[in-house]
């Protein structure tokens, strides 16, 4: 593709994932609603219904359960990457340098 070895295409797709999780990853955690109250939820703590706090776990468990498989991915992303390096590095041939060239 465009002149790119199939390592090279690769690699530029595993940072475009990467870049779109670590991304999508911190929007997700700014959309949840913090654990704690503070004041206002000890003054408005008795008019919440049984359907209200229902509603809004809902939509929280739903942000809870992307976080955890986003974070699942970058993890993989993160651990994988470098090794794939490593192995990228390992198949290429020596170079023609040696002792003797001094």
């Amino acid at each position: 593709m465009f002149g790119m070895s199939v390592a090279d295409t690769i690699r530029i797709i595993l940072m475009g994932i990467f870049i779109l999780i670590s991304i999508v990853i911190t929007v997700v955690v700014l959309m949840q609603e913090s654990k704690q109250k503070g004041l206002s939820g000890a003054i408005s703590g008795a008019a919440d219904t049984y359907w209200g706090k229902n509603k809004g776990r809902s939509m929280e468990g739903k942000l809870v359960t992307i976080t955890k498989v986003l974070v699942v991915l970058f993890f993989v992303i993160v651990i994988s990457f470098p090794s794939y390096i490593i192995i990228r590095q390992r198949k290429r041939p020596a170079s023609n340098w040696s002792c003797k060239n001094y």
